[in-house]
């Protein structure tokens, strides 16, 4: 708490001091807001409307979706390697597991991944 205090800057919009103090003591900018309403340095319904906008922003990024993973993965690990694990792991001469460990694609979506993104 002693920490605290000196670090928190009196602004016009509070929120400005979220993100510095996050990074000083490594933790989210949740964190670091509910703590500051702990110790009345911002009211109780600021800090709500706060909570309320990060969960809305929250769903609004998880209904948006971020593209497709298997997408991704190509850009993850190179397309010649990830088109061997594939092929290895679908004649049976790779464990299923394994090959999610060096690819990072789930067993159930290694087939569509190949076919779609790989070409197998």
């Amino acid at each position: 708490m002693n920490q605290f205090f000196p670090l928190w800057q009196e602004v016009e919009d509070w929120k400005a001091n979220l993100a510095p103090l996050a990074a000083h003591f490594h933790v989210s900018q949740w964190v670091i807001a509910r703590r500051a309403r702990e110790l009345e340095l911002i009211a109780d319904q600021d800090y709500r409307r706060y909570v309320v906008n990060r969960l809305e922003a929250h769903r609004n990024r998880e209904e948006g979706g971020g593209g497709s993973f298997s997408r991704v993965v190509p850009g993850r690990v190179s397309k010649r390697l990830a088109q061997a694990v594939a092929s290895e792991a679908l004649s049976g001469r790779l464990l299923l597991r394994d090959a999610y460990q060096l690819i990072g694609v789930r067993p159930h979506r290694l087939n569509t991944f190949a076919r779609k993104e790989l070409g197998l």
